[in-house]
């Protein structure tokens, strides 16, 4: 293709991209209806509350639905009557009840407690135990209005009532997905008003910034039509939506901003195609051979990036679970309130049974993790806070889910960078792709914003920038700023930056240490002030208070076992490909170059502490998880490690197949988490098993029911997931 053959392909993308934009403005993309019906009791008058909201979490409101007024409730002697009328009920067996009960209940563990489907006895032994909500899951209701009984021995038994589907209480599950048209965004005249301000605006900007890329910057020709056609749209968008919600009463929500994002991205992924054309036609023969190389890596690791990114958001859905709620909420606030505490979102939480993920300290409400990875949230939320777009509801924040996605695939191409230090672009490739699909960065890091996508990121980012053997200053200021970041993210990932930093301090002379100490100071000083602000000393306090928290030295032999090969927590049962990884730990410790040969002792040693610590923590098998999610952090190193046999590996056959079969059922295995829905197995192993949280670790070695194969099984349709 020509270069004016570009240009004008360009041109077109234009229009085309602004026409989906609007297009997707107004259509709403919906699932089947996902109802939520809560009986609450007065805290004043003693009376019942009833709210029926649909495709919506948050029951703040009775919702303005013809259905909602047919949902009836009946007090009885000692509980409540829910009438459900037919319309709300679906095939799927997907009805669950959580039962919050009141004080008395609690202190007298009352038993006996009952629930029924139109005087079918469903749970007739159930048992309040100290415990403050119980949940259970109803049969396929079948056809016609139901009528749910919820009984006990003594009478307010019950404080509330949830009723809801798995389509509201996992907005993401994949069922029933629609389009439908909505009203348009210009019924009103302030709409009017609000489309004509954003094209006008836009407009004004495309036409300066056109100018100014002409004028000021000495920027080729060949490059200059491109980027003002795909960088000008993405200020001229972010303009239009900021004069829309100024005057429009239709506010735009994160989650459509999302949907921006994307049309956006692919925008200015179309002008570096582009340019990439023009470059090749018009300048190519003119660039030396170390230039070319360096312009087909750059290529080759976005391309990366955009498969894996693609592949990370395919499930068009945030899966996750209460750890990774707070880190937005926690940006929003210090960009709006310059403060990390979350004090205006305690109703919010509560009324979502979200109220877990918060801690009490120094007369506020905060996350009960880490505040790291709040920072890397804020990029992200920076624009849409600053247009004031509407925040969605907690699990149904779908930028999160773009953050987490773009953090974990950017990790994967600094992976890629450093593995072409020793290993083939098609070798890089291969282990690259099975790091980022065929571990938990695809089910855990990618999909919500859990501390572990930032965790890796920084750690590929560091190996990256020392890899590069750069001697400025800038390079290990930022390396050390980043090592910071992550220790304050997640504060065990201190058991992989040591050996890192003796490996760079042996490399470069001890006198590096000076700048990596003052990159990292940034980073130890916030993590300092806010624990001296909430908890009044500058460590780790008030992390050991999370569920499960806490260190536990005997049971350490078997957690570290636990970790690797339990059936329900291994790292190498889920992601088998990672034994060559062993075997390239021990190619890579006789390489003949001494700088990889001690980079591959620095990268075993990071993963024997970081193992370690982690078999240390009592909650090791992170309770409620799919395979090893607290391992998540030492994936970078575990791939480089694979790096060091990648081309060993496929220059013979035999192995090249076995590779290939174990990245291959590796992507599988993690597929399953990220299309389905995990808990199920935990709840029903839980059940079963007669487990508390505390006690979880029996779970991981469940061998008569194995969570990959239920899973497997789950996916095929052959269990039910209730």
């Amino acid at each position: 293709m020509t270069a004016r053959r570009s240009n004008r392909a360009a041109l077109l993308v234009l229009p085309a991209a602004f026409a989906a934009w609007w297009l997707f403005g107004t259509l709403d993309l919906n699932r089947a209806p996902a109802w939520n019906i809560l009986v609450k009791q007065a805290e004043d008058t003693g009376g019942i509350e009833l709210y029926v909201t649909k495709n919506e979490l948050n029951p703040r409101y009775h919702a303005d639905d013809p259905l909602a007024a047919r949902v009836r409730v009946d007090p009885t002697e000692n509980g409540l009557r829910v009438t459900v009328p037919k319309e709300m009920l679906v095939t799927r067996s997907d009805w669950r009840v959580k039962l919050s009960f009141s004080e008395r209940a609690i202190r007298e563990s009352v038993r006996h407690i009952s629930v029924s489907v139109n005087g079918q006895a469903i749970e007739e032994d159930l048992l309040a135990e100290k415990r403050e909500e119980l949940s259970v899951a109803l049969p396929d209701l079948g056809s016609g209005d139901r009528i749910l009984g919820f009984n006990a021995p003594i009478s307010g038994a019950f404080t509330r009532i949830r009723i809801r589907n798995h389509l509201s209480f996992y907005n993401w599950y994949p069922a029933g997905i629609t389009l439908r048209l909505r009203a348009p965004y210009v019924r009103e005249a302030r709409s009017l008003v609000g489309l004509a301000g954003a094209l006008a605006v836009g407009a004004g900007l495309l036409f300066g910034l056109s100018r100014l890329v002409k004028r000021r910057l000495r920027v080729p020709a060949w490059t200059r039509r491109q980027w003002t056609w795909t960088v000008a749209p993405v200020v001229v968008v972010a303009a239009g939506q900021s004069v829309w919600n100024l005057v429009s009463p239709d506010k735009l929500l994160l989650g459509q901003w999302s949907m921006t994002s994307l049309v956006l991205a692919y925008l200015l992924l179309a002008g570096a195609w582009c340019s990439w054309r023009n470059l090749r036609a018009e300048r190519w023969h003119e660039l030396d051979e170390a230039t070319r190389t360096r312009y087909l890596e750059a290529r080759h690791a976005v391309i990366l990036f955009l498969v894996i990114w693609a592949v990370y958001n395919s499930n068009s859905a945030r899966v996750g679970m209460i750890d990774g709620i707070p880190a937005p909420q926690m940006a929003i606030s210090l960009l709006r309130q310059g403060n990390m505490d979350l004090d205006e979102y305690l109703t919010t939480y509560r009324e979502n049974d979200r109220r877990v993920g918060l801690m009490h300290a120094n007369g506020h409400w905060i996350s009960r993790w880490p505040p790291g990875t709040a920072l890397f949230c804020v990029p992200f939320y920076a624009l849409p806070v600053a247009l004031g777009i509407e925040e969605p509801s907690l699990d149904d924040d779908m930028l999160a889910k773009l953050t987490a996605s773009t953090l974990t695939a950017a990790s994967a191409v600094f992976v890629f960078l450093c593995l072409r230090r020793f290993a083939s672009r098609r070798g890089a490739t291969w282990m690259t792709i099975a790091y980022a699909l065929g571990t938990a960065a695809f089910h855990i890091s990618a999909q919500d914003t859990w501390a572990h996508a930032p965790a890796q990121f920084c750690l590929a980012a560091v190996l990256y920038i020392v890899l590069g053997e750069s001697r400025r200053r800038a390079w290990h200021l930022l390396a050390g700023f980043l090592i910071g970041l992550m220790v304050a993210t997640r504060p065990p990932s201190v058991a992989l930056a040591i050996p890192l930093l003796l490996w760079i301090a042996y490399r470069n002379g001890i006198r590096i240490g000076v700048w990596y100490a003052l990159g990292g100071l940034l980073p130890a000083l916030f993590l300092a002030g806010y624990n001296i602000h909430y908890f009044g000393t500058p460590g780790f306090a008030g992390y050991d208070k999370i569920v499960g928290g806490g260190w536990d030295l005997g049971g350490l032999p078997k957690a570290f076992l636990g970790l690797l090969v339990s059936p329900n927590r291994g790292m190498l049962v889920f992601s088998p490909f990672l034994l060559f990884c062993i075997y390239g730990a021990g190619v890579g410790l006789r390489q003949e170059d001494p700088r990889y040969r001690m980079l591959a002792l620095a990268l075993v040693i990071g993963l024997l502490s970081h193992l370690l610590l982690t078999a240390s923590w009592r909650a090791w098998h992170a309770i409620l998880s799919y395979g090893s999610r607290y391992s998540t952090d030492a994936l970078p190193y575990w791939a480089l490690c694979g790096g060091f046999a990648i081309d060993r590996i496929r220059s013979r056959r035999l192995w090249r197949t076995i590779f290939a079969t174990t990245v291959v059922v590796s992507i599988l295995i993690h597929s399953l988490a990220v299309y389905w829905d995990v808990h199920p197995w935990n709840h029903m192993i839980a059940r079963e098993k007669k487990l508390k949280i505390r006690d979880f670790e029996d779970a991981a070695w469940v061998t008569d029911k194995p969570q990959i194969l239920w899973q497997a099984r789950l996916a095929l349709g052959l269990v039910d997931e209730d």
